[in-house]
C-alpha cells in the first residue's frame, strides 16, 4: 500500500486547511483536524458526502452501517464546524495560500479495453447498484475485482426482479470480502436464484469467458447487459496540478485501492 512522506506544516495556532473529497478519508482528515483547532473546507463535487460508502449503503450487505455512518459524519462535521462545500468541483485553485491540502478524491471504476459493436449493453457496477431498475436484463456481472462491487451489483439487480449470472474470475466469488461477509453474500445470492460461473472472466475482445487458469473460452450466455466489476482505479487528475506543491498531501483510493478502514485511518494520519 503506497503511503505519503511526513509533512512538515508551520507551527501556528491555527491552519488553513482545505480537504478534496468528501469520501470516507476526506471526511476523516477534515474531522481531526476541526478537532485540532484548525479552519478546515471540504469540497465535495457532488451533492452529499460519503462517496463510495454512500453508493454502497444502497446494498442490502451495507445499508444500515451507511446510516450510523452518514449520520455521525454529518452530526460531527456540523458540531466541528467544518465549512462543508457540495456540488463543487474542486480545482487547484482551491488549494492556493492553504497551509495544508489533502487530496482525497477517491478512485473510479475501471473500464477494460473490449472490442466495439458488442451485442450487449457495457456498464458499471457502480451504475447498476444505484439504480438497478435502469439496467435492461438479463445480465451478466463479470466480476474481477474480487471485492464488494460484484457482489452488491448482482444482489441488486437480483432484487429488482432481473435474471442474474455472476461470472467471477476469481477462486471464489468476492475473493477480497471476509468469509463471513462473503459466506452471508454467497447465501443471499443463491436465495435469489443467482446463478454463478466459477473461474471465469471476460475474454480480450469481451465476446466471450476465459477460464482464468487453462485459458478455454467459453460462449457469453444470451444478456441484454454485462456490468463491469473490475476494480477501480484512482481518481488523481487534480495530482497532476498539485503534485510538487509544499503542503499537498494525499488519502485514501486516490492513492490506490483500500478498504473504507484504511482510507479512515489514513485521512486521520494526513493531518497530524
Amino acid at each position: 500500500m503506497i503511503r505519503e512522506p511526513a509533512r512538515a506544516v508551520p507551527v501556528l495556532a491555527e491552519h488553513d486547511i482545505v480537504v478534496l473529497g468528501g469520501g470516507p478519508a476526506g471526511i476523516a482528515a477534515a474531522l481531526e483536524a476541526a478537532r485540532n483547532g484548525d479552519r478546515v473546507t471540504l469540497i465535495e463535487r457532488s451533492d452529499a458526502i460519503g462517496g463510495q460508502l454512500r453508493l454502497a449503503g444502497r446494498a442490502p450487505a451495507h445499508a444500515e452501517g451507511w446510516q450510523v455512518y452518514a449520520a455521525d459524519a454529518e452530526r460531527d462535521l456540523k458540531a466541528t464546524g467544518v465549512d462543508v462545500r457540495l456540488g463543487a468541483a474542486a480545482t487547484p485553485a482551491d488549494a492556493d495560500g492553504r497551509d495544508l491540502v489533502v487530496l482525497a478524491t477517491g478512485a473510479q471504476p475501471y473500464t477494460p479495453p473490449l472490442a466495439g459493436d458488442l451485442p450487449f449493453r457495457l456498464v458499471q457496477a457502480w451504475e447498476a447498484i444505484a439504480d438497478p431498475d435502469a439496467i435492461d436484463g438479463p445480465v451478466l456481472v463479470a466480476d474481477w475485482g474480487g471485492g464488494y462491487e460484484g457482489l452488491d451489483a448482482a444482489e441488486r439487480l437480483a432484487g429488482a426482479g432481473h435474471d442474474v449470472e455472476l461470472a467471477c474470475g476469481g477462486v471464489v466469488p468476492g475473493e477480497d470480502v471476509h468469509q463471513y461477509q462473503r459466506n452471508l453474500y454467497l447465501a443471499r445470492l443463491d436465495d435469489a436464484g443467482v446463478r454463478i460461473r466459477h473461474h471465469l472472466g471476460l475474454a480480450p475482445d469481451g465476446r466471450s469467458l476465459r477460464h482464468v487458469f487453462s485459458g478455454r473460452e467459453e460462449p457469453i450466455n444470451p444478456v441484454a447487459t454485462v456490468v463491469l466489476a473490475q476494480g477501480r482505479v484512482p481518481d488523481d487528475a487534480l495530482w497532476e496540478a498539485l503534485e510538487g506543491r509544499p503542503g499537498v498531501v494525499r488519502a485514501g483510493d486516490v492513492l490506490g485501492p483500500r478498504s473504507a478502514e484504511e482510507a479512515i485511518l489514513e485521512g486521520t494520519l494526513a493531518v497530524r
